[in-house]
């Protein structure tokens, strides 16, 4: 590993100063010069040869300037090669680390689960029939949700007059459909829905609030029907929290919708 290393180091030298000696930009104009200058005291030095000898002069005087340079840049790239390497290496790491904490690092989807759609029918022990309405969590990467909670931050009564009806003062927890925790770890790949509101067939002209602590207004507001914007956000332990909003129609046990807004 050490001698492949250094290896590494000296062909990559050997390329720097080969390129650095074809006179380009940069710290090849310093080569270029000193070849003129160079070239320059040749010709002085001849006292003004020819033409064609002051030609072959300079050539040799390149060249030989060329031989003797090579050295001197090889063993500078070879002294600073090290240090630009680890550089470049704990660089290509860090990226590397960034893209696997991207990749890794756990991210909540919120949606509505076909056919049903956020409106979900259960039978109850009794024989009468429950709708709840609901929003399906699930982890968005590979990576568990831990400690997850789901809330209610928003729900607007959209009035006929194009005004709006605040019910909700703050955030409050929704419940987890048949879970009795506030907070609760989600498998990759594993979707859990957080309940809203429900109603029974029993009475079917009243509709129940599913949050955590009740609230005085939401209950007795939420039953006029008609339309309404449902906002919810969901948290989770080292994940981005994500905010949902929701068109939500109640006419009855037999006329409720829960639509994403777009």
């Amino acid at each position: 590993m050490r001698r492949s290393y250094w290896s590494e180091v000296h062909h990559r030298a050997i390329r720097e100063a080969m390129h650095a000696l074809s006179l380009d930009e940069g710290a090849r104009g310093v080569i270029t010069i000193i070849v003129a200058v160079t070239a320059i005291g040749v010709i002085w030095i001849t006292g003004n040869p020819g033409e064609a000898g002051g030609e072959l002069l300079i050539r040799i005087a390149v060249t030989a300037t060329i031989m003797l340079l090579f050295p001197f840049i090889y063993f500078w790239r070879f002294v600073t090669i090290p240090p630009r390497l680890h550089e470049e290496g704990a660089t290509q790491v860090q990226s590397l680390e960034n893209k696997l904490a991207e990749i890794t690092a756990p991210r909540i989807r919120v949606l509505l689960v076909p056919p049903e759609n956020g409106v979900h029918s259960y039978p109850c022990t009794d024989g009468s029939l429950s709708r709840y309405v609901q929003f399906t969590v699930t982890p968005a990467a590979d990576t568990p949700l831990v400690d997850c909670e789901a809330r209610l931050e928003s729900v607007e009564r959209l009035n006929p007059d194009g005004t709006l009806t605040e019910l909700v003062e703050e955030h409050i927890h929704c419940k987890w459909s048949n879970y009795p925790l506030l907070k609760i770890d989600i498998r990759p790949k594993v979707q859990h829905r957080a309940n809203l509101f429900f109603v029974n067939d029993r009475n079917e002209n009243e509709l129940h609030v599913e949050t955590a602590p009740m609230k005085i207004r939401l209950p007795t507001e939420i039953q006029t029907k008609g339309d309404y914007r449902v906002r919810v956000n969901v948290s989770a332990k080292d994940a981005p929290t994500y905010t949902a909003s929701f068109l939500f129609h109640w006419g009855g046990f037999d006329d409720i919708t829960l639509t994403p807004e777009a």
